[in-house]
């Protein structure tokens, strides 16, 4: 496996949903505390989510999540394919309305795709204010790679029970030119019905709450029950959509995973690990509840809680990756 340098970087502001309207609402989560994105050239540490207690250090191996027994449950399995041409992988780079946060989130996503780019890849950019559903769809069926800069939005949180209409999605202009303020939440159902991606496709979260844990900025850290009931709703519908890997992090990374991705011999898992970015204070695996197959690895931080995750097939190689360019899971 390749090694990479070790580098020091800040930690960038997440981006947090608000509490859009719900059939089953429950006492409100606190407003969000949303703090202004460094350039990507210029790094400055950013507020982070408040805690009322460092993380206990217990590896348990085993939880009982409470959830509901109607979940969706999808399965990490070979499935049909259609050739979608020449095996040049796909990456669609989203980057949604996030109020004060948009700036920072747009100069984000260039930089990866960039990137992108650099490691060969066709890139498709989905750029506020554009960063509408339907410019999403036309753009993603069979990326091999999706980054997602925007709003979280999961579950647990503000509803009593899991409503994915519009939870574990993504956060979208509501139409085309609306204002950084205007957002339309697009969950995981609308994810799992209308998105087929790229065998072995590696999905990346970025800079939203809930997405890799913790919730909102303002809320404190959460137990590891809800933090990994979070981390597995928001990557299923992605998995279901036929990603390989959701990665989420919520104060985004700067690793350079799409040239990890094109030209190393890794697993998902290491590539996890070896980004400079790993906390490696106390890693937690569990198999996924809401994706038969998958694995949950959560690295939180004692103090800040649950920032960094990835989920699906962790023992997935580049290799794997790279071969399911030009191609597309069937509906």
């Amino acid at each position: 496996m390749s090694r990479f340098p070790l580098v020091l970087v800040a930690l960038l502001a997440a981006a947090c949903a608000g509490s859009p309207d719900a059939p089953t609402p429950v006492p409100p989560t606190p407003a969000p505390s949303l703090v202004g994105a460094s350039s990507p050239t210029t790094l400055v540490a950013t507020a982070s989510p408040a805690a009322t207690a460092s993380l206990p250090p217990a590896t348990p191996t085993s939880l009982t999540p409470a959830t509901p027994p109607s979940y969706p449950i999808a399965t990490i399995a070979a499935s049909p394919t259609t050739s979608l041409g020449a095996a040049v992988p796909k990456a669609v780079i989203i980057a949604a309305p996030t109020d004060e946060l948009t700036d920072g989130n747009l100069a984000l996503a260039e930089e990866m795709a960039k990137k992108a780019e650099a490691a060969g890849m066709d890139v498709r950019r989905v750029f506020f204010p554009h960063a509408t559903w339907e410019a999403v769809l036309a753009e993603v069926q069979g990326a091999s790679l999706v980054a997602y800069f925007g709003h979280g939005y999961g579950w647990p949180s503000n509803t009593s029970e899991l409503w994915e209409a519009q939870q574990d999605g993504m956060g979208l202009n509501s139409y085309d030119g609306s204002s950084v303020g205007e957002v339309k939440y697009y969950g995981a159902n609308h994810i799992r019905e209308s998105i087929r991606l790229a065998p072995h496709a590696v999905v990346f979260v970025m800079r939203g709450c809930y997405t890799a844990g913790n919730g909102l900025n303002s809320a404190p850290i959460p137990t590891l029950d809800i933090a990994r009931q979070r981390v597995d709703n928001y990557a299923s519908g992605w998995l279901a959509a036929g990603a390989g890997a959701v990665f989420a992090f919520a104060f985004g990374t700067r690793f350079d995973y799409p040239d990890a991705l094109a030209n190393t011999d890794s697993t998902i898992d290491e590539l996890f690990i070896t980004a400079h970015d790993h906390i490696g204070w106390n890693d937690l695996y569990f198999d996924s509840v809401r994706t038969h197959g998958a694995r949950n690895h959560l690295d939180p931080d004692p103090n800040r809680g649950y920032l960094r995750a990835v989920s699906g097939d962790l023992a997935m190689t580049t290799a794997l990756w790279r071969s399911g360019a030009g191609q597309i899971v069937a509906f």
